[in-house]
């Protein structure tokens, strides 16, 4: 997200020679007269290092916490602070910035209070102010707040300064992670990570901007705002991710790659907002980007983003494993698609989980439209699971069409699953259709049989591997498929074959029918169509001819349409609308013997959760408020023995829990 201001700043002091011949810009960008970013020295220090220069000497906070106490982002080292008077002070020098742009990355460890990321003062009078939740110019008395801003979230800030000279001489410091001395301001200082900062003392143009922010976005496994940018740059200027082509798939952007003229090389990532939902590593997956040892060629990346559905799944179509409603777009670019990858993914994140005996796929669509066409599936089951239940996709390579882009997603079934693909008959002027069948996992070969809805065989076949059989003279109607394997997997399922040209409505997939009221569905809302006749059909015994029918009961429906003898169907699933949002709520371990704590929080659908802690006399200790999603982890850690009472709040509605620390 970027956020512009005004912006104050003289940042002159820890400047040194820098020769852009020899090492790499932000973005590309030269000009950058601050630039410091979060490393780890030979003995494991984490501090700043002045990335200009080049120098070993770290910068860290007054009364640092230990090294231990570093942190990462995205795999990469990011600086702590830990509240208090502990900040790093930066004197200011004399040169003119009051044309100027700065880019900081930070995240609050806690959204209990609003919290000083930087202020500069003026003979120790703040003029500037940046805090989690506005930027505040005192001296000209303006404020702004930072509006749509996920609580508790990381986040790329860029400011931007167009004033005229100023001619002041008194003393002047920037103060990152403390408040300025005067005056005094309901905030406190910053607790949490400012893995980067990086200050220009002129006004960047629209495309520099943006080859920065990209830079740090894809660090640090941050999504910029299509409000504010086209596409992600890389330090040349180029396109490798395109908002507008790739609209659908906005949110939750990462990558990993290689810009030598950046310093940029990230070997594994995830998106920040998700974290550990799902985790691509290059060749392997390791505690933090250093450890991972992997080439990937200069000017090369694989960018993915999603598109925000739901962790759950969607009506699982005929002669396909359930497929989540969330899709991925993998976007290569360079050389990437020679690179062999891993993918790392939680299951514990979906609404839904695995039946006992079913294995999780990752399936991608190599035609980047989302649709999982014939001819351009590939399957991959999880291959390993780690101790918390991660899964894990290896070997995975991208783009091997080389049209550019993939989309994938996960779903579950049988350790066997099958591959059914229609090519769909027409009515007028009748011409009979195709089946294209096979399978994929557990062991060939596979027995194959196929038959119509009165039994009768059509076909009955052999295939010693997954590639798949094309049945021919496929009429409409019903038909049964089942499938064996060497080892007694078996498969069976009812399909329905449909001619391209039978008439369709326009109704969802699926509804909710809320407490008290009822859920009327019209076929024909919408659509101009004459000459058809309509059947409904749905749990206990439900029957109607009509194109509209009022729901009371949640369940699946089916919709028939006839027009001439041409027949479709339809699924439609009705759900019961949650007045409590609280799905499951787990506290675990209880009691804990070190004050350490992990609250799993599921909720029916999206929804902001609060979660405050008080001690057994009713005292606030700690809280956050938790967004964004349907699924939270929330680890925490009391420091004294005591009971305590943890409170969740979502949607008006109340969780209390009680949790005890010996």
């Amino acid at each position: 997200m970027r956020i512009k201001y005004l912006f104050i700043c003289t940042l002159a002091g820890f400047i040194s020679g820098h020769s852009p011949a020899q090492s790499p810009l932000p973005g590309g960008v030269g000009g950058a007269k601050i630039w410091f970013a979060t490393e780890k020295s030979a003995d494991q220090l984490t501090g700043w290092m002045d990335k200009l220069s080049g120098k070993p000497d770290f910068v860290l906070p007054s009364n640092s916490p230990s090294p231990a106490a570093g942190r990462l982002l995205n795999f990469n080292p990011a600086l702590f602070f830990g509240g208090g008077q502990n900040g790093i002070q930066l004197p200011l020098g004399g040169d003119d910035y009051s044309k100027s742009t700065c880019f900081s990355v930070y995240q609050p460890e806690d959204t209990l209070s609003e919290m000083v990321v930087w202020s500069q003062e003026e003979n120790t009078l703040g003029n500037l102010v940046l805090t989690d939740r506005r930027i505040a110019d005192l001296a000209d008395i303006k404020y702004m707040n930072f509006a749509n801003r996920p609580a508790g979230k990381p986040a790329i800030n860029t400011y931007t300064q167009f004033k005229e000279k100023g001619n002041s001489s008194k003393p002047q410091v920037l103060w990152v992670g403390n408040r300025p001395g005067l005056p005094v301001l309901p905030a406190t200082p910053f607790r949490g990570i400012i893995p980067e900062l990086i200050l220009y003392n002129r006004v960047l143009t629209n495309a520099e901007r943006a080859r920065v922010e990209s830079y740090l976005a894809l660090k640090y496994g941050l999504t910029l705002s299509p409000l504010g940018t086209e596409a992600y740059l890389n330090a040349s200027g180029e396109h490798i991710w395109d908002f507008k082509t790739n609209r659908q798939y906005s949110y939750n952007i990462a990558g990993v790659g290689r810009d030598d003229l950046s310093g940029f090389y990230q070997k594994q990532s995830e998106s920040s907002y998700t974290p550990g939902l799902l985790v691509l590593g290059i060749g392997a997956i390791f505690p933090d980007n250093t450890k991972n040892h992997s080439q990937i060629e200069n000017n090369s990346f694989h960018i993915w983003g999603d598109n925000n559905a739901p962790l759950d799944f969607e009506p699982k179509e005929q002669g396909q494993s359930k497929r989540l409603q969330r899709k991925w777009l993998m976007a290569t670019y360079g050389q990437a698609s020679d690179l062999k990858t891993v993918l790392k993914f939680d299951p514990g994140q979906v609404a839904q989980q695995a039946k006992r005996g079913e294995l999780w796929w990752l399936i991608i669509d190599h035609s980047g439209t989302g649709q999982y066409p014939l001819g351009a599936v590939s399957y991959y089951p999880a291959r390993e699971t780690s101790e918390k239940g991660q899964l894990f996709f290896e070997g995975i390579q991208w783009d091997t069409d080389h049209s550019g882009t993939d989309v994938f997603t996960f779903g579950t079934g049988s350790p066997m699953i099958p591959k059914v693909w229609v090519t769909a008959p027409i009515c007028t002027p009748p011409s009979d259709g195709q089946l294209h069948i096979g399978a994929e996992g557990g062991r060939p070969p596979y027995h194959f049989v196929l038959t119509n809805r009165d039994s009768v065989i059509i076909r009955e076949w052999i295939a010693t591997s997954n590639t798949l059989q094309t049945i021919d003279d496929i009429a409409p109607g019903d038909y049964r498929l089942s499938i064996r394997d060497a080892d007694a997997h078996g498969y069976q399922e009812a399909l329905f074959v449909q001619s391209s040209d039978a008439p369709v409505c326009g109704l969802n997939k699926q509804y909710e029918l809320k407490p008290g009221q009822l859920l009327r569905l019209d076929a024909f809302a919408g659509i101009q169509i004459t000459g058809v006749s309509c059947h409904w059909s749905g749990p206990d015994g439900f029957e109607i001819n009509a194109p509209a029918v009022t729901i009371s009961v949640p369940g699946t429906y089916q919709l028939t349409l006839e027009q001439a003898g041409c027949i479709s169907r339809q699924k439609i699933v009705v759900t019961q609308y949650q007045q409590n949002v609280f799905e499951e709520v787990m506290l675990y371990p209880n009691p804990t013997a070190d004050g350490q704590f992990t609250l799993a929080v599921d909720l029916h659908r999206t929804a902001d959760v609060e979660v405050r802690i008080f001690d057994a006399a009713g005292r606030f200790i700690t809280g956050k408020t938790l967004t964004g999603a349907d699924r939270y982890r929330y680890t925490g850690q009391l420091q004294a023995a005591g009971a305590y009472t943890i409170n969740l709040r979502s949607e008006q509605v109340m969780q209390t829990l009680p949790l005890l620390v010996n």
